[in-house]
């Protein structure tokens, strides 16, 4: 029982702004990349 309660603890974590600004920079970096990879002669994808 004592189990539950630190799990969800982390799960409410990765639920608030930490999570959302690490989404927001993943997004970022792989829209950058992607748009990187657009101007190669040879995209490596």
């Amino acid at each position: 029982m004592g189990v539950f309660p630190r799990h969800f603890g982390c799960f409410m974590v990765v639920l608030d702004g930490c999570y959302f600004s690490r989404l927001v920079v993943f997004w970022l970096g792989y829209a950058k990349v992607s748009k990187y990879l657009a101007t190669q002669k040879n995209p490596v994808f």
